[in-house]
């Protein structure tokens, strides 16, 4: 029988209670006890733990992991190393821009080419026999996705003689912004690298981190190739159909984009219909002046002639001034 203290005593008697009501263990008083004599006294918890620096060397020597294994049996076999990831990540620097890199290079594709296939890209041999395992292979199609994209939309902005209208000028400006995000982002990642020369970021956490960037550039890709050939309002009405999207996010990404570029179409709109004033330079409006009723006012030596039928009703200048563009 343990002599306990009165502290102890009722911890004891508190446990014993909520532990009578229950079938087991059998012998509660028992365990108790027992239970009690192993707990370290309060100066035994005081005391500080010993160093394991003094602690006697009885434990075998760590054994090499399984990794270590496979990299000494490879290079005991002849079988060549695999390349660093940071030589990897150096390269998709350039690949996220669309440029060739060391390791890695775009193949030449059709431009008409939609989708993004794995034929897409080639790898180069490193001069110093290290391998680009499957794993790393992957990955790097996935990312280099990207630089696609990059290379599609940089190309469908920047040939100005395709840009006939302010509706597909305010498409490009738009995408030009989209493009500055990512520029952004591939500098963010570019002083990461350049900062930490013991940096932790490998090719999953940049794949993981471009995962929005990616989606934001198929969609961009996808409306241009949906919009190809068209302007004015007809380019509006082919971006207007993509924010019925199910997917809350391709709604969003279309919509703020499609604020953007129907701003010259709406003030062409409002200039016409509250000022009678048809400013359309770039001819993409689906109003066109009349040029039967031009060529008549012009043939008129006094608009405010009484004779003059058409100087004096005004409904019938606004029905004749103006017409419909035939396409």
């Amino acid at each position: 029988h343990l002599q306990l203290d009165h502290q102890k005593q009722q911890q004891f008697n508190s446990l014993l209670t909520r532990l009578s009501p229950l079938p087991h263990p059998t012998e509660k008083a028992a365990t108790l006890s027992f239970l009690l004599a192993l707990a370290p006294n309060k100066e035994e918890r005081q005391q500080e733990p010993p160093s394991l620096q003094k602690l006697p060397e009885l434990s075998s020597p760590q054994l090499p992991s399984a990794a270590q294994k496979l990299r000494l049996y490879r290079a005991q076999h002849g079988y060549p190393a695999h390349l660093p990831e940071h030589l990897l990540l150096k390269d998709m620097i350039y690949l996220l821009q669309g440029i060739d890199g060391r390791y890695v290079h775009f193949k030449q594709s059709n431009s008409e080419d939609e989708s993004w296939e794995e034929g897409g890209i080639g790898f180069n041999q490193p001069i110093d026999g290290q391998l680009i395992t499957l794993p790393q292979r992957d990955l790097i199609l996935k990312l280099t996705e990207l630089g696609w994209l990059y290379k599609k939309i940089n190309a469908a902005i920047g040939e100005p003689h395709t840009i006939t209208g302010t509706v597909q000028q305010a498409f490009a400006f738009a995408l030009k912004e989209e493009l500055g995000n990512y520029y952004r982002a591939i500098a963010i990642i570019e002083s990461h690298l350049s900062s930490d020369s013991a940096s932790t970021l490998t090719s999953k956490a940049l794949l993981l981190h471009l995962s929005p960037t990616v989606l934001r550039l198929r969609m961009s890709a996808a409306l241009i190739s949906a919009t190809k050939g068209t302007r004015g309002g007809q380019m509006i009405s082919v971006l207007h159909s993509y924010t019925h999207h199910g997917d809350p996010v391709v709604n969003l990404f279309t919509s703020n984009l499609l604020e953007k570029v129907s701003v010259p179409w709406f003030q062409t709109l409002v200039s016409w219909m509250w000022d009678g004033e048809l400013v359309d330079p770039m001819e993409e409006f689906f109003i066109v002046r009349n040029p039967v009723f031009e060529r008549k006012n012009q043939d008129l030596v006094d608009p405010l002639d009484p004779q003059n039928p058409i100087a004096l009703d005004g409904w019938n200048v606004w029905q004749k001034k103006f017409c419909f563009r035939k396409e």
